[in-house]
């Protein structure tokens, strides 16, 4: 029997691209309205590759355009939509495994990888491409409930070739929103 042991230093910088925040943002959220969940305060559109497409306040003003204020920027823009993209929501780890469960002592040995190339592995590297592809992406599940989302990142085997993609190990983002205080976890 095969041992493996997967140490994770997650660096959960979960790509947060508030780059993205656009207060007078005038495009629209590229998720469907499946994908939505709220709880009075907010509302979040988790998009087909597990990032959050959308977010806003309810009863917040609206922009120039009438429409609501989107707070981050969707994955649908030029400058966010290629094999790079680094959307809200993707997450980044540095991990290492061993088979024999001994590492060095001098931390070496750590892999960075991050939720965008073991998508791109499955064939889903952009939002034009994602719904195409995410039938057939074996590295992705996405469940959605009345108030929550959970998004399953799948690892690939431990001797997959393909370069900066989780191996070994799964991965979960849940964006939930049953929350006394108004907020999204």
């Amino acid at each position: 029997m095969k041992r493996k042991v997967t140490s994770l230093a997650l660096t959960t910088a979960m790509a947060v691209s508030m780059l993205g925040v656009l207060p007078e943002s005038t495009v629209e959220a590229a998720a469907s309205d499946d994908d939505s969940i709220s709880n009075g305060s907010l509302t979040a559109a988790i998009g087909d590759l597990g990032e959050i497409s959308s977010l806003t306040i309810d009863n917040n003003r609206k922009n120039s355009s009438g429409k609501d204020v989107n707070f981050v920027l969707p994955n649908d823009t030029n400058q966010q939509n290629n094999e790079a993209h680094q959307w809200m929501g993707e997450m980044i780890f540095s991990y290492r495994s061993s088979k024999d469960g001994k590492f060095p002592e001098d931390n070496s040995g750590f892999q960075e990888v991050d939720t965008n190339k073991t998508l791109a592995a499955g064939g889903s590297t952009t939002y034009s491409n994602a719904s195409a592809n995410l039938k057939n992406n074996p590295y992705i599940e996405k469940k959605v409930s009345k108030d929550k989302v959970e998004v399953t990142f799948k690892g690939q085997d431990e001797d997959s070739t393909d370069s900066r993609t989780m191996k070994g190990f799964n991965a979960k983002s849940v964006y939930d929103m049953d929350t006394d205080d108004g907020s999204l976890l």
